[in-house]
């Protein structure tokens, strides 16, 4: 996907700008590209949970197929198009050299989410995983 190349390209620029305490042209790459992630993970993430179902059907050729996993694909596309937001606040700690918030949110997630995740994966399946995951990073996202 495009983003982990924009965030290769961007990520240096960002140290440097961070580094040479140049705020005016770090806060408008930031913006930029946050806005820019947004606009592409929210398009391809949205387009593929909305159409879920018929890019399935298109892809198997089966009906049946593309009914029952339509659902799944719906909630791991809105994670994925979640996840790829993520990157944005992880480049921006990353730039700073502050690591340490990151740090924490992951090992909490990590502690909380792998145990709901078996759990929930034993009574709900996959459709319960990909809400989980959604519902996961949507939190981590908003903190």
């Amino acid at each position: 996907m495009v983003l982990p190349a924009l965030s290769q390209v961007i990520q240096p620029r960002l140290t440097i700008l961070s580094e040479r305490k140049e705020e005016t042209a770090f806060l408008e790459l930031y913006r930029l590209v946050s806005q820019l992630v947004a606009i592409i993970s929210a398009s391809f993430g949205g387009i593929l949970a909305i159409l879920a179902e018929p890019i399935l059907l298109v892809w198997s050729g089966s009906e049946k197929l593309a009914a029952a996993t339509a659902p799944i694909l719906f909630w791991y596309s809105a994670t994925n198009a979640t996840i790829a937001m993520l990157i944005l606040p992880f480049m921006l700690q990353f730039a700073r050299g502050k690591l340490r918030l990151h740090a924490i949110m992951t090992s909490i997630s990590v502690t909380l989410l792998v145990p709901t995740i078996i759990i929930v994966a034993l009574w709900f399946g996959p459709i319960g995983t990909g809400k989980v995951h959604f519902i996961a990073n949507l939190l981590f996202l908003v903190f």
